[in-house]
Order: C-alpha cells, then sequence, then structure tokens
C-alpha cells in the first residue's frame, strides 16, 4: 500500500478518529455535522484506498481493525495539531499570540509598557522589552528591529517616517538612601543638592540634560563630583552606601521606593523638574501583527488615561 497518507484526505481523517471515538458511524457523522450516508460512502473510499476494512462491524457498534487501530492513532494526531493550529491562528487574530519588540526608555517602561503587558497577559506571546537611551531605541526603530518605541526623538531624524500616537512630560524625582541627612529637610532647592556627589547619566542624556539646566536656571553651575553610570544596579548600591543622590522619572521612582524596605527615598523638593517630553512612536508604514497592534493599543489607552 504505497503512499496511502498522500490519498488520504483531511475528511477521511476526521471520521476515521470519529468512529473510532464514538463506535458507531451515525454518532460520528452526527459529531462531523454530515449525513450518515455521506459518512458511510467516505469510509467506503477509505477501505477501497487501503484495500481492506479498517473497522469491524458488531450489533452494538464498531471497532478497529489492526490497521485501523493504526490509523486512529494518526488520525488522532493529525485532528489534534489541525485543531491546535486553529486555536492559536484564532489567538494570533485576536491579539493574543505572536511576538512583539517594544523599546521604551526607564520611565515609560515602568509607568506605560509594565502595565500593559500584565493586562494583555502573556500566555502564547513572545515579548522583548529594550530599555535603553533614546537615540538607541531610535535607531533600531528605523531600522525594523522594534515593532513601536516610547522615547524622545532625536535631532536629524526623519519624523516624516515617524506616526506619533502620544506624549508625556516627565518629572524628575531624587532619591536618597533611607536615613540620608537631607530628609529631614523640607522644601529643598537645587542649589542644596550641588555639593553632593551625583550618580546619573552620562554627559548628553536626557536625566542629564534636566540635571544640568535646573542648576544653570538658578545660575549656578552644576554639580562637580558626579559618577556616570547606565547601570540602575550600579546606582542603587552606590546610594545605599553612600550619601549621593540621584535623579529618576517619577515612575522609576515610584518603582524604588514602593518596596516594604523602603531603602530609597525621595527628597522633598520646593518645585518640580521637568526633562522634555517622549512619545509613543511608530515607524508609519511598518505593519505589526495583531498581537502588537494590541498592546500598542493598550500603552497608548493607559497613556491618555493617567
Amino acid at each position: 500500500m504505497p503512499q496511502i497518507s498522500g490519498r488520504l484526505k483531511l475528511r477521511h481523517y476526521r471520521l476515521i478518529r470519529a468512529i473510532s471515538d464514538c463506535g458507531q458511524i451515525s454518532i460520528a457523522a452526527e459529531r462531523l455535522a454530515i449525513t450518515q450516508p455521506a459518512a458511510s460512502r467516505t469510509l467506503k473510499e477509505i477501505e477501497s484506498i487501503l484495500g481492506q476494512p479498517i473497522f469491524l462491524r458488531h450489533p452494538k457498534g464498531m471497532t478497529p481493525t489492526p490497521i485501523g487501530e493504526v490509523l486512529s492513532r494518526h488520525a488522532e494526531a493529525v485532528t489534534n495539531e489541525l485543531s491546535q493550529a486553529d486555536d492559536e491562528l484564532l489567538a494570533f487574530n485576536a491579539g493574543r499570540s505572536g511576538a512583539a519588540r517594544i523599546g521604551a526608555v526607564t520611565g515609560a517602561a515602568v509607568g506605560y509598557v509594565v502595565p500593559a503587558i500584565q493586562e494583555m497577559g502573556v500566555e502564547g506571546a513572545d515579548i522583548s522589552v529594550e530599555v535603553a537611551p533614546s537615540h538607541v531605541l531610535m535607531d533600531r526603530l528605523m531600522r525594523g528591529e522594534l515593532d513601536f518605541a516610547l522615547c524622545r526623538v532625536p535631532q536629524g531624524t526623519d519624523v516624516h517616517r515617524l506616526e506619533i500616537l502620544g506624549g508625556r512630560v516627565e518629572e524628575l524625582m531624587f532619591l536618597v538612601r533611607q536615613g540620608h541627612p537631607f530628609l529631614d529637610r523640607k522644601k529643598l532647592s537645587i542649589t542644596d543638592l550641588r555639593d553632593l556627589v551625583w550618580v546619573t547619566q552620562e554627559s548628553g542624556m536626557p536625566i542629564r540634560q534636566a540635571i544640568e539646566q535646573a542648576f544653570l536656571t538658578e545660575n549656578i553651575s552644576p554639580p562637580r563630583s558626579i559618577i556616570n553610570s547606565p547601570s540602575i544596579l550600579f546606582m542603587t548600591a552606590y546610594l545605599l552606601s553612600s550619601d549621593a543622590v540621584t535623579a529618576v522619572a517619577s515612575e522609576a521612582a515610584k518603582l524604588f521606593t514602593s518596596s516594604q524596605s523602603n531603602l530609597l527615598r525621595v527628597l522633598d523638593m520646593e518645585k518640580a523638574n521637568i526633562m522634555t517630553p517622549y512619545h509613543l512612536i511608530r515607524e508609519a508604514s511598518r505593519q505589526v501583527n495583531p498581537l502588537t497592534e494590541r498592546l500598542l493599543g493598550l500603552v497608548a489607552e493607559n497613556m491618555r488615561r493617567y
């Protein structure tokens, strides 16, 4: 019986599976939503292809022959695979499965990407989130390596290629360790912090620029004692073991200070310090899968809501 698999059709496998499960052709036909005569004709087609019966008829029903057992086992595998494929396709089209590649600056990642992923759920999803400076994220977005990003638009970017879906202004918060001598002071000015050691981003990065601008607005030069590091882990370790200070976006500050241990605290400042806004951005010509589209919509909705 050469190349039997190529001659048997999907409807053949479905009928074999149904008869094997039900034991009666009438019930199998009902399960498949076909008439019993149609089921009988299909069974004859199968037995004609094989040249032998695949079910034995008994007064109480039908049982598979030895070759019928083999076919029943494979029919179960075939129909299960197809059922799983149907489920995955439905999930994909509904935006519940697939892959998404997101880029975000730290505050946006904490404030909007995390809640959106939690709201959507991750079952069946493969989501990559890159937290990096805006110039890195924009470069990756333009090269098609990210589906969308929450970042600032660097100078020189071809904005005609972009679709801007929303924007947010970030407020800087100043973090120190629990027990820091400045925690007892209220309505601090930025000038009060000048002589502290600062752990912050390197020169040219948005937070660093916002810090420097805050000092220049008060007509004094920026701090001289600065440790440059993009590592949140290093920053935290240094703050916990010294009287240094750092500046982070408000969303990140909430995360740092929300744990029960509360090892880092926010200084009480007399006025807000605002950074340049970031935006929810996608490349205008880029098509994304339903999962990414759904996640993008949740991020945009959260940005409008809060």
